[in-house]
């Protein structure tokens, strides 16, 4: 069932984020790379399952023959696209890992990531889940699902700046 997987990737990405939250909590780490690969695990499932809202839950409400449904789902997608620009700006933002001045803006650029994301994923399952499965109507969804997952590589080069620096140099 569509509810019960992206359930599933709702408890993970949370896991994930909370834990990353408390990495970042501290000082900045004398060495990079758990932080790095868990960055790193936290992009790949953060963008995977933008993927999956899209095609499992958004799109298909969209062509709901209920208008309201529709449109929430509308919204709801013009949403999860804006929190994706300011997760990519995010990670484009902090290649490599920040240095020790950088330190506090770089925990509050991911503090409030996170509590969008939570906020995210809450208004999802209390606004949007208990709709499916889909009432079909005519309505016909025109696009594709967008693949978030697209730029993931471009996002791991960037989180692994530093270390690929490092290595070239060595």
């Amino acid at each position: 069932m569509p509810i019960e997987k992206l359930e599933t990737e709702h408890r993970r990405i949370l896991e994930m984020a909370d834990a990353l939250e408390s990495q970042v909590a501290g000082p900045c780490p004398a060495t990079p790379e758990a932080l790095m690969q868990n960055r790193w695990n936290f992009t790949r499932d953060v963008l995977s399952h933008l993927s999956s809202d899209e095609a499992l839950l958004l799109l298909p409400l969209m062509s709901d023959r209920r208008p309201h449904i529709a449109q929430l789902a509308s919204q709801s997608r013009a949403q999860l696209r804006a929190l994706y620009d300011d997760f990519e700006a995010h990670m484009a933002r902090w290649k490599g890992l920040p240095g020790e001045k950088e330190w506090p803006e770089y925990r509050r650029g991911v503090q409030g990531l996170m509590r969008r994301l939570r906020a995210r994923i809450a208004a999802e399952e209390t606004g949007l889940h208990h709709f499916l499965p889909v009432q079909r109507g005519e309505r016909q969804v025109p696009d594709l699902p967008t693949n978030y997952v697209g730029g993931a590589w471009t996002i791991r080069d960037g989180i692994y700046a530093d270390s690929q620096a490092s290595r070239g140099a060595s």
